[in-house]
């Protein structure tokens, strides 16, 4: 049986406690993740992807206080979107500071383990 990044998600998260997800894209990338997953699931940048919400400083906090727990980065960001918004700003430091694990297309970072200061 050959698992697509979305079934193998699901799987992830009946094995774990609730479960916070931050899905970096468009409400309709997220929506399928929240609706195979059972799990709330947030877009960064809201409905289209270049909303400034949340701010990179929030989803530090956030981060910091466990309200989320999983980061997935990948397409399909919105037509506001550049490498200045506060989505890309905020992949960027999930990036720099946790380590990105490939679940078929799909780049899954894990914001409850440590964070580390990437040298580039």
């Amino acid at each position: 049986m050959v698992l697509t990044a979305l079934t193998a998600f699901v799987l992830l998260l009946r094995t774990t406690d609730f479960v916070p997800l931050l899905r970096y894209g468009d409400s309709n990338s997220a929506a399928n993740y929240q609706l195979a997953a059972n799990y709330p699931v947030m877009a960064v940048g809201g409905f289209g992807g270049g909303d400034p919400a949340p701010t990179l400083e929030q989803f530090q906090r956030d981060v910091t206080e466990g309200r989320i727990h999983y980061f997935v980065a990948g397409a399909g960001r919105g037509p506001g979107d550049s490498s200045t918004s506060e989505g890309s700003k905020i992949t960027a430091w999930v990036n720099d500071h946790y380590t990105a694990v490939q679940v078929d297309e799909v780049t899954l970072y894990d914001l409850t383990s440590s964070p580390h200061n990437r040298v580039n």
